[in-house]
C-alpha cells in the first residue's frame, strides 16, 4: 500500500520539486524564470447560484467538479510547457517556468498562457444544471525575474513549497490590470514582443500579447519531461499526516467529503523576500510556529501565499479531522496567532473566520493537485481577513453564532463584501467570556436512566397484559431522547414476565417499502426471523405455524408472501382477490394471527421509529391497535414528535382505544451521572458529573457521546474511586477558576466560565458524531460510510459485497466489532447471517452526509449490485439504491426504472396507494411513459386528490401518444367523483366509441356497465337498465359466465330492486351468482348473496333473508374479508330486528361495530350505530336510542353522506315522538321529507309520510294525519310495496272512524287485519297499533267478538316477540316501553 500511496501523494508536490527529490538534489534558493498567475473568473457568482439551487452541500460539490475539469486542462498546458504548478488558491494557480535566461522561461510561460486560453473556450458557457450556466473566463499574468524558492514547515506536520519575492508580487498586481480573457506580461517578457503598453501610476506597466506573438511563443515551447517516481519516505512529509494515512488505506476518490468546517485566514507582514538573506529561515520559523498553534487546536494548514505587501495563511478546522467545537478552536487559534513571539518579527496580523459546509479533499488534476477545503465560507473568510484591522479577529454571522457562548463579540454591522450580493453582518472578537452563560440550555431529551415513572407505568402494563389485557403504548421523544433505551428495557421486563417479545425496526430508507415493518413483525410471529437460503423450508415453517394457530387460515397463506419475503404462489382462492379484498383479507389474517398467538402466550410487539413506518404497515398496525384490548397483547411504538408528514398516522395511533402516551423529558444531574457511569462501567466522581451535566445540558445522547468523547480523547482517568477528570483537564479548569472546594472535594463552580476553555464540548450533535468518526482507524471510516449507504440496518454480507476495498472477511469482522465497541452500531440479528443496526439513526445520517454525491452514487450502485445477488426480491430496496445511483448512465437508469415499476406495482397490489404513487412519480421523473401516467391518474383518483388528478388528465389528453380509451375512462371516473355526471357520461361514450372502433369487446362492456352505474347513481332506473342491457347484449357467448357478465347481471339486479321488481332482481342476482362462482370471484359471490338476501328482506321473507345473509357471512369469513364480515353481521342483525329477536341482533351489531372500528371504515360504522339506535327504539329505550343515533349522525356528517344523514335524522325524529316531544318530532320529520325529496329517495319519502301520519293521529289532528297517510299509501303502491302500507291504512281507518266515516274505516281495517293475521305480525312496523285500530273500528260497527279477537292477537304478538328476547332486562324494557304496546293491554312483565 505504501508505494501506491506514494504515487498518489506525488501529485501534491510541484513538478520541479519532484524531479529534485528524485535526483537527490536541492533546488536553488534563488532562481530565474517567469511566474504565471492564472485566475479563473466566474466561480464566485456560480458558487452563489449553485448554493441557492442545490443547497450548500451539493452546490459545493458541483462547483468542485467543474473546477477540477478546468484545472485538468490548465495543468496539462503547464506540463506541456515544462512548468510547475507551485500553489493553488481556490480558483487560481501560481506556476513557475524556470530558465537561466529569464526571457526563455517567459516565452514558455506565454506559450502556456496561450494554450490555457484556448482550453478555456470550452468553458465559456457550460450548463452545470438545467437552470445554472457557468460562464468562466481566464485572466493570465506573467512576470519574469528572480524569485525565492524554499521549503518551509515542520516535516512532521507538512512541508510547503514557497515561491516569493518582487516578481511574485508583480504578477499579482499585473493580474489586477488584466481584462477578461487576456494575457498580460511584464516588461522583461514584452522586450521580445510587440510593444502595446498599459500603465497604472508609476509602478505597474504591462503589455497585451497578440495572436501572432502567442503563435511564435507556442512554437518555442519545450515538451514536458516524464514524471518522477518518489519513495514513500520522500513524499510523506509533503502531506498532512492524516491525509497520507488515509491514502494508504482507502481509494483516493474517497478522500473527498462534505462536512462542516471553519476557515481561518491570517494576513501577516514583516519579511523582505528579496533583500533579507534570512527570509527563508524566518518564514520557515513563522510557519513552524503557526503549525504548532494549529496542532494545539487540531487545525490544519491548507495554504500559504506570499507577497511583498502582505502574505497570508489559510487554515481549516473540521477538515481533515472534525471536532464538535471547530469554530471555537478556530477562534482560539486566531487569537493565539495574533501574538507571535517577538523574535519572529511579524507585524500587522489580522484574522478572518467563517463557518459552513465545505467540500474537503483533493482538487486539481491527476498530475498535480492539492488538498483543499472549498466552499462559500472559504471566500468569505478571506474577505473578512482583509476587513479586519491589525490585531483583530473578524467572524462571519454563522461563526459568531457558535462562538458567542464563549467569546465576547462586537457587532461591526452589515458590510458589503466583494462577491456577495447581500450585505454581511460581521463581528469582532472582543475577548473571552468570563461570566456564566445561564441562557444556554439543553434540548428536552432523555434516556432510560432517570425513568422510574415511565418504567413503573410500563411494568404495570406488562402485568396487565399477563392478566389478559392489552394496550398500545407510545414512547415519544426527540432524536436522542432515549426512546430506544426505554423500549429495550420494556422488552427485558416483558421477557422476564414471560411475554414473548417481537421487534420491528422502521427506517427512513424503507418508508416506501410496503410491509417492511410488518414483515419483521410477522416473521417473528411465525418463527421465521433469520431464515435465509432455500425458500422451501421457511414456507413450510410458515404454513405449520399458521396451521397451528388456526387450520382454516392455511388457504390464505399466499397473502403473506410479500410480508414474509417468500415466493408463495397464489392458490385458487387468493388468485381471485382484487386489490381491496386482498388487503382486507391480509389485514384480517395478520390481526387474527397476532391476537391468536397472544392468546396462547402474552405478546409484546415493539416497533422502533414508527414515524418512518411504511404506509402498508401503518394500516396493519392501526388495525391491530384498534383491537389490542381484546387479547393479552402489548404494543410499544417508539416515535419522534409528529412532523407534518407523520402527524396523521401518529394521531390515528393516539386515538385508538386506551392508547397510552409516554413523552420523555430531559435528565437531571443525578441521572446524567448515572448514565455516564453506565457508559464507563464505573462510577464518576462529583466533579466529573458536574462537568458532564454542565456540558450536556441534560440531553441524554449528548451525555452518552460526551462521555465517550472524554474517554476516547484521554480526558478521563480511572482510579480506585472511579472515573475522574484527567490531570490536564483538571488543571485547565482550575486555572480558569472553574472549580472550587465544597465539602472537602472539588466541584464545578456555580459560575464556572467553561466557555473560556477549549474543552471539546459538543456545540452540535453533527460535529460530535464526526469527531468520533474521525477517531476511528482510517480503514474503518470507509467501512462505516459504506454501511451508512446501505441504511440504518445493514447486513454483514451486503456490506462485504459492496465495499470498494473488498476487505478480507476477518478484517471486516474486526471493523464491525470495533463499531459495536465504540457504540456506533449493535448486532441486530446473529446467525445465520449477521445484521447490524446503527445505534442511533442520526449517526447513520451524519456519516452518510459526509460523502460527496458522486461517492454516494458509486456506493449505492455497489449496494444495488450486491442486493441483486443476495436479495433479488427486495425490489423496494433495489429501487431506492438504483435511484440514488448515477441515473445519467443508461444502464443504471434502466435498472432504476425497472425496480421502481416493480415496487410501484407491488405497493399498488398491497393497496398502499400513496406509496405506489411515490414510486410511479419517481420513475416518471426519470422517463416519461404513458402507462405510468395512467397509473398515476388512477392512484390520484383513489386517493381523492382531485386538483392533481384534473391537471394530470389535462396533460394526458394533450399527449398524442397517450392511450385514448384509458384516458377516457379516467376522465369519466374523475367527472363522476366531482358529480359532473354529464361530462362523465360523455367520457364514457367516448370510451365506448373507441372500444368499438378497436374491436375491444371488454372495453365496450366496461363502458356500458359504467354508464349503467352512472345512470343508477342519478336515479334514472330506465336509463340504467338500458345501458346494462346493452352491456349484456355485447357479451359474447364465451363471456356468459365471466366476471364481466356477473358485473352486468348484478347491475341489472340493482336496477330491478330499486324498481321494486323483486322477481326480476332475484333472477339477475342468481345469474350474477353463477357467473361469479364460475370465475372464482368469491368476494362477489358474497356480495350477491347479500343482494339476494336484501330482496327477500324487502319481501318480508325474513327466514330466507337470514339464510342468504349467513351464506354471505360464511364466505367472507373464509376469505378474510373483514369489512364484508362486518356488513354481513349488520344484515343479519337487521333481519333479526325485523323478526323481533332483539337480543341476538344486539350481540351481532356489537361485533359488527368492533370490526368496522378496527378496520377504520366509518361508512359501515355509521350503519351499525344507526341499527343499534333502531334496536333501542324498537324496545322503547329512548336514551340509548338517542345516544346511538347521535353517534351515527356524527359519522355520517363527517363523511358527508346525506343519505345516511336522512336515515338517522328520521330515526331521531321517532325517538323525539316516543319521548313526547311532538312538535320537535313533527319539525324533524318535515325536514326529513324535504331532504328525501331533494335526494329523490322515494322510499324514504314514503317512510316520512307514514310516520307523520302516525304522529298527527296521536295528536288527534285527523286531517293532517289522513293527508300524510294517503300520500304514504300512494307512494308505497307506486313502489309495489303493499306490506309497507299497512301502517298508513291503520292511520286512514282511525281518521275515517273519528270523522264519522265508518264504511271507509271498515274497508281499511279489513285490509290491515288480513296482512297482520297472515304474517302473525311479522313484516309490519306497529302490529299492536294495527290490532288496536281494527278492534276500535269493529267495536264501533258492533262486531264485539271480532274486536276482542283482534286485541287478543295483538297481545299474543307482543308476547311472542317478548319471548324471543333472551336478555331479561331488554325483554322487560320491550314489554314496558316499546311503541303502542299499551294499546293492547300488554301482558305483565316477567
Amino acid at each position: 500500500m505504501g508505494s501506491s500511496a506514494a504515487a498518489l501523494a506525488s501529485a501534491y508536490i510541484p513538478e520541479d520539486r519532484r524531479r529534485a527529490l528524485a535526483q537527490g538534489v536541492e533546488l536553488p534558493r534563488t532562481a530565474a524564470g517567469a511566474v504565471l498567475f492564472a485566475d479563473i473568473s466566474g466561480f464566485t457568482p456560480l458558487t452563489a447560484a449553485l448554493a441557492q439551487q442545490l443547497g450548500p452541500r451539493r452546490g459545493a460539490e458541483r462547483l468542485t467538479q467543474l473546477l477540477n475539469q478546468v484545472y485538468t486542462e490548465l495543468i496539462a498546458a503547464v506540463n506541456r510547457g515544462d512548468g510547475s504548478v507551485i500553489g493553488f488558491s481556490g480558483d487560481a494557480i501560481t506556476c513557475w517556468f524556470e530558465d537561466a535566461v529569464e526571457s526563455a522561461g517567459a516565452l514558455r510561460a506565454a506559450a502556456t498562457a496561450a494554450a490555457m486560453q484556448r482550453a478555456m473556450a470550452d468553458f465559456a458557457a457550460v450548463d452545470v444544471t438545467a437552470t445554472v450556466r457557468a460562464e468562466l473566463v481566464l485572466r493570465v499574468a506573467i512576470a519574469a525575474g528572480p524569485v525565492l524558492r524554499c521549503v518551509v514547515g515542520d516535516p512532521a506536520s507538512q512541508c510547503i513549497d514557497v515561491i516569493a519575492g518582487a516578481t511574485v508580487a508583480r504578477v499579482a498586481d499585473l493580474n489586477e490590470l488584466a481584462a477578461r480573457s487576456e494575457i498580460i506580461v511584464d516588461e522583461p517578457t514584452a522586450a521580445l514582443l510587440p510593444q502595446t503598453w498599459r500603465q497604472r501610476g508609476d509602478s505597474v506597466r504591462g503589455t497585451v500579447l497578440d495572436g501572432a506573438t502567442l503563435e511564435q511563443a507556442n512554437r518555442q515551447a519545450a515538451p514536458a519531461p516524464p514524471a518522477a517516481e518518489l519513495s514513500a519516505a520522500l513524499v510523506r512529509p509533503w502531506l498532512l499526516p492524516t491525509l497520507y494515512a488515509r491514502l494508504e488505506i482507502e481509494p483516493d476518490r474517497y478522500l473527498a467529503e462534505l462536512r462542516p468546517a471553519a476557515a481561518l485566514f491570517v494576513n501577516f507582514t514583516g519579511i523582505d523576500y528579496d533583500h533579507d538573506l534570512a527570509a527563508a529561515e524566518r518564514l520557515d520559523a513563522f510557519v513552524r510556529w503557526v503549525q504548532t498553534i494549529l496542532d494545539q487546536y487540531e487545525g490544519a494548514l491548507i495554504q500559504l501565499t506570499t507577497g511583498d505587501k502582505g502574505s497570508y495563511l489559510y487554515a481549516a478546522f473540521g477538515a481533515p479531522v472534525t471536532h464538535d467545537d471547530d469554530v471555537l478552536r478556530a477562534v482560539a487559534a486566531g487569537l493565539a496567532l495574533l501574538q507571535p513571539p517577538p523574535a519572529l518579527g511579524m507585524a500587522d496580523l489580522r484574522v478572518g473566520i467563517a463557518h459552513g459546509v465545505m467540500r474537503v479533499g483533493p482538487y486539481g488534476s491527476a498530475t498535480r493537485r492539492t488538498y483543499g477545503v472549498i466552499g462559500d465560507a472559504t471566500n468569505l473568510a478571506a474577505r473578512l481577513m482583509m476587513r479586519a484591522a491589525p490585531g483583530q479577529v473578524v467572524l462571519s454571522a454563522a461563526a459568531a453564532e457558535q462562538a458567542a457562548a464563549r467569546y465576547r463579540l462586537d457587532d461591526l454591522g452589515e458590510q458589503r463584501l466583494k462577491g456577495k450580493t447581500e450585505p454581511q453582518r460581521l463581528y469582532a472578537v472582543a475577548g473571552v467570556r468570563i461570566e456564566p452563560i445561564d441562557s444556554v440550555t439543553g434540548l428536552y431529551r432523555a434516556a432510560l436512566v432517570g425513568r422510574s415513572r415511565e418504567v413503573a407505568r410500563i411494568a404495570a402494563e406488562i402485568d396487565r397484559t399477563c392478566r389478559g389485557g392489552g394496550r398500545l403504548v407510545q414512547i415519544e421523544g426527540e432524536p436522542g431522547a432515549g426512546k430506544s433505551h426505554l423500549a429495550a428495557h420494556a422488552a427485558r421486563l416483558a421477557a422476564d414476565a414471560g411475554l414473548r417479545v417481537i421487534f420491528s425496526a422502521c427506517q427512513s430508507t424503507t418508508a416506501n417499502t410496503a410491509y417492511y415493518a410488518a414483515g419483521q413483525w410477522l416473521r417473528g410471529l411465525l418463527g421465521l426471523a433469520g431464515e435465509t437460503g432455500d425458500a422451501a423450508a421457511p414456507i413450510e415453517r410458515a404454513a405449520a405455524a399458521l396451521r397451528s394457530l388456526e387450520p382454516q387460515w392455511l388457504p390464505r397463506l399466499p397473502l403473506l408472501a410479500n410480508l414474509l419475503g417468500l415466493p408463495i404462489p397464489d392458490n385458487e382462492l387468493t388468485a381471485a382477490f382484487d386489490a381491496r379484498l386482498r388487503q382486507e383479507a391480509l389485514t384480517s389474517l395478520v390481526v387474527a394471527a397476532t391476537t391468536a398467538s397472544a392468546q396462547r402466550t402474552p405478546l409484546l410487539l415493539l416497533f422502533e421509529d414508527v414515524h418512518w413506518m411504511d404506509e402498508a404497515s401503518q394500516a396493519l398496525l392501526l388495525a391491530l391497535a384498534r383491537v389490542v384490548n381484546t387479547a393479552p397483547l402489548l404494543l410499544v411504538a417508539v416515535q419522534r414528535p409528529p412532523a407534518p408528514e407523520t402527524a396523521g398516522f401518529l394521531a390515528a395511533l393516539e386515538s385508538t382505544p386506551g392508547a397510552l402516551q409516554l413523552r420523555l423529558s430531559d435528565l437531571d444531574q443525578a441521572a446524567a451521572a448515572e448514565l455516564a457511569a453506565r457508559r464507563l462501567d464505573g462510577a464518576v466522581d462529583n466533579l466529573t458529573a458536574d462537568f458532564i451535566h454542565a456540558q450536556a445540558q441534560g440531553n441524554p445522547f449528548f451525555v452518552e457521546e460526551l462521555t465517550e468523547n472524554l474517554y476516547e480523547s484521554g480526558a478521563l482517568t480511572r482510579g480506585a474511586a472511579g472515573w475522574t477528570l484527567a490531570p490536564a483537564l483538571f488543571a485547565a479548569l482550575r486555572s480558569a477558576r472553574c472549580v472550587e472546594q465544597r465539602g472537602g472535594e472539588w466541584r464545578l463552580a456555580a459560575d464556572a466560565a467553561l466557555a473560556a476553555l477549549q474543552l471539546g464540548a459538543p456545540p452540535s450533535l453533527h460535529g460530535l458524531i464526526l469527531a468520533r468518526l474521525d477517531r476511528l482507524p482510517e480503514s474503518a471510516r470507509l467501512t462505516l460510510k459504506v454501511a451508512s449507504v446501505i441504511g440504518r440496518v445493514f447486513e454483514g454480507e451486503v456490506l462485504a459485497a459492496a465495499h470498494p476495498a473488498r476487505l478480507a472477511a476477518a478484517a471486516l469482522a474486526a471493523q464491525v466489532e470495533l463499531f459495536q465497541q465504540r457504540e456506533f452500531a449493535r448486532l441486530d440479528q446473529g446467525a445465520p447471517q449477521p445484521v447490524y443496526i446503527f445505534k442511533h439513526n442520526i449517526t447513520q445520517e451524519v456519516v452518510y452526509g459526509t460523502l460527496l454525491e458522486q461517492q454516494q452514487q458509486e456506493l449505492h450502485l455497489a449496494v444495488a449490485h450486491a442486493l441483486e445477488r443476495l436479495r433479488p426480491n427486495a425490489v423496494e430496496r433495489l429501487a431506492h439504491h438504483y435511484q440514488q445511483s448515477d441515473v445519467s448512465q443508461p444502464t443504471v437508469r434502466g435498472q432504476a426504472l425497472h425496480y421502481l415499476e416493480l415496487a410501484a406495482l407491488r405497493a399498488r397490489n398491497d393497496f398502499a396507494n400513496e406509496t405506489a404513487l411515490r414510486y410511479f412519480r419517481a420513475a416518471l421523473a426519470l422517463a416519461e411513459r404513458s402507462a405510468w401516467r395512467v397509473e398515476e391518474a388512477r392512484l390520484l383518483h383513489i386517493l381523492g386528490e382531485r386538483a392533481a388528478e384534473a391537471a394530470l388528465l389535462a396533460r394526458l389528453e394533450a399527449q398524442p401518444d397517450a392511450p385514448q380509451p384509458a384516458t377516457a375512462f379516467l376522465r369519466a371516473d374523475y367527472c363522476e367523483a366531482i358529480n359532473d355526471y354529464a361530462a362523465s357520461r360523455a367520457a364514457l361514450q367516448q370510451a365506448l366509441t373507441l372500444a368499438a372502433a378497436a374491436g375491444d369487446r371488454q372495453g365496450e362492456v366496461r363502458a356500458l356497465a359504467q354508464l349503467g352505474q352512472l345512470a343508477l347513481r342519478q336515479g334514472d332506473l330506465a336509463q340504467a337498465q338500458h345501458w346494462y342491457s346493452a352491456a349484456l347484449t355485447s357479451l359474447g357467448d364465451a363471456d356468459l359466465l365471466t366476471g364481466a357478465a356477473g358485473d352486468v347481471a348484478y347491475g341489472l339486479g340493482v336496477v330491478n330492486r330499486q324498481q321494486t321488481d323483486f322477481t326480476a332482481a332475484a333472477a339477475h342476482f342468481e345469474r350474477a351468482l353463477r357467473c361469479y362462482a364460475a370465475a372464482g370471484r368469491r368476494a362477489d359471490e358474497a356480495k350477491t348473496y347479500t343482494a339476494l338476501g336484501t330482496v327477500a328482506f324487502f319481501r318480508k321473507d325474513n327466514a330466507t333473508a337470514l339464510g342468504l345473509f349467513r351464506q354471505a357471512l360464511t364466505i367472507r369469513r373464509d376469505i378474510g374479508d373483514r369489512q364484508g364480515e362486518g356488513s354481513s353481521l349488520l344484515n343479519i342483525a337487521q333481519a333479526l330486528n325485523a323478526a323481533g329477536d332483539f337480543s341476538q341482533a344486539q350481540q351481532l351489531l356489537r361485533t359488527a361495530l368492533a370490526i368496522q372500528q378496527a378496520i377504520g371504515n366509518r361508512w359501515w360504522e355509521n350503519r351499525v350505530w344507526n341499527e343499534l339506535g333502531v334496536l333501542a327504539l324498537l324496545v322503547g329505550d329512548w336514551p340509548a336510542a338517542r345516544a346511538n343515533l347521535e353517534q351515527a349522525l356524527a359519522l355520517s356528517s363527517a363523511i358527508g353522506d346525506e343519505s345516511a344523514d336522512l336515515i338517522t335524522l328520521l330515526n331521531l325524529a321517532l325517538v323525539a315522538r316516543g319521548e313526547g316531544r311532538h312538535a320537535e318530532a313533527a319539525a324533524q320529520l318535515q325536514q326529513c321529507l324535504a331532504l328525501a325529496e331533494r335526494l329523490e329517495d322515494v322510499e324514504a319519502a314514503a317512510n316520512c309520510q307514514t310516520e307523520l301520519g302516525v304522529l298527527y293521529a296521536g295528536l288527534g289532528e285527523w286531517p293532517r294525519a289522513a293527508h300524510f297517510a294517503a300520500a304514504g299509501l300512494a307512494t308505497y303502491a307506486a313502489l309495489a310495496m303493499p306490506t309497507y302500507a299497512v301502517t298508513n291504512r291503520s292511520t286512514l281507518a282511525l281518521a275515517a272512524l273519528r270523522g264519522g266515516q265508518l264504511a271507509a274505516a271498515l274497508a281499511q281495517a279489513a285490509q290491515v287485519a288480513e296482512v297482520v293475521r297472515a304474517g302473525g305480525g311479522d313484516g309490519v312496523d306497529y302490529p299492536a297499533r294495527d290490532c288496536w285500530v281494527c278492534a276500535l273500528v269493529w267495536e264501533a260497527a258492533g262486531r264485539t267478538d271480532d274486536a276482542a279477537a283482534m286485541l287478543a292477537l295483538g297481545r299474543a304478538i307482543v308476547a311472542q316477540r317478548a319471548a324471543r328476547i333472551s336478555d331479561p332486562a331488554m325483554r322487560s324494557q320491550f314489554m314496558r316501553g316499546a311503541p303502542f304496546h299499551e294499546l293492547v293491554d300488554a301482558l305483565p312483565e316477567d
